[in-house]
């Protein structure tokens, strides 16, 4: 009986711990917020071939998204520079064959 009872107990705090451990810190929302946002604009980027419309749509969001960065660096050109990854330089040419 003893053990029934530690293991509801157990279950009830559980339970009701579940929903606070669930809950994401600031940088955690920044990131998937970031994910969510680069994901978005690489399936606009993907369309943007297809479809007029949603070159439009990636062109539009693509300027939110510099004035958005423009909002927080303002013209500080060093801080952007930081963000910004070196092109790849690669020894061997690269071939994409067809599969045979």
């Amino acid at each position: 009986m003893r053990a029934i009872y530690i293991m509801a107990l157990t279950f009830a705090v559980l339970l009701v711990s579940t929903p606070a451990l669930a809950e994401l810190t600031d940088y955690q929302r920044g990131v998937a917020e970031g994910l969510n946002t680069g994901f978005y604009m690489g399936k606009l980027f993907g369309m943007a071939q297809y479809s007029e419309a949603s070159g439009q749509e990636y062109n539009a969001q693509l300027d939110q998204y510099n004035q958005w960065l423009t909002g927080i660096f303002g013209a500080n050109q060093s801080l952007l520079d930081q963000l910004a990854m070196p092109p790849l330089i690669y020894q061997a040419p690269v071939a994409v064959r067809a599969p045979a």
